[in-house]
């Protein structure tokens, strides 16, 4: 694993415990709807994990509501999500082991490190500042910008290349690596994905968090 000179990390269930978080959310804003809808709305959520708010809500006001126009009502909603997660996410830990894993990253060489993240942009920034976390990354992106969009312009950036590796906990993580011919790394202590077990093939590397990575001497 050592060959690895780009290093990209989703944020919630791989380097914060903040999956649950971010469904108690999704539940407060969509039980001013009802119970049924906001069970959809939790449903939706945790079945596409990794993609972006934005999306998410647009699915319920569309899908589940069938709201013919939604721009205002879907505002308040983010405007609420957000107060929501702001309120509980400072107090979510780390995941065992993440600090030291990019510690020892960062001082093994040449390494390049970004995250990658379904979670608004300037929300994420502003937590990882808080958590003094932004040194050890070259960049850190999120919504409403999606997924494969980032990644892929970091590879038209240069800033990815092949011998980079994308450590995730959703299925749209796994997708977005494979579509880009990246190594995948499951770490699954704290996703939400059930199937991954089954979803992913048999040569995936999965780890519980940070700390098997180390053992395993995934860094110097």
């Amino acid at each position: 694993m050592r060959r690895f000179s780009t290093w990209l990390f989703d944020c919630d269930g791989v380097i914060l415990d903040s999956n649950p978080l971010k469904t108690e959310a999704f539940r407060h804003v969509g039980l001013a709807y009802g119970e049924t809808a906001a069970e959809a709305l939790v449903r939706y959520h945790t079945l596409h994990g990794g993609l972006s708010r934005y999306r998410k809500f647009q699915y319920f006001f569309q899908d589940v509501l069938g709201r013919p126009a939604f721009e205002n009502e879907m505002r308040e909603a983010l405007a609420r999500f957000s107060a929501f997660v702001a309120d509980g996410l400072c107090g979510r830990p780390e995941v065992p082991g993440v600090r030291d894993f990019l510690i020892r990253l960062r001082e093994s060489g040449d390494v390049r490190m970004f995250v990658v993240s379904g979670s608004d942009q300037e929300e994420l920034r502003g937590v990882f500042r808080d958590r003094g976390l932004v040194p050890y990354f070259d960049g850190i992106f999120g919504s409403p910008a999606e997924k494969p969009a980032i990644v892929r312009e970091l590879c038209k950036d240069g800033e990815v290349c092949r011998q980079a590796v994308f450590c995730g906990d959703s299925r749209i993580d796994y997708e977005t690596a494979t579509a880009l011919g990246l190594t995948f790394i499951m770490i699954y202590g704290y996703t939400e994905w059930n199937e991954w077990r089954t979803a992913l093939p048999d040569e995936t590397l999965c780890v519980s968090d940070f700390r098997t990575l180390i053992e395993q001497g995934a860094v110097v």
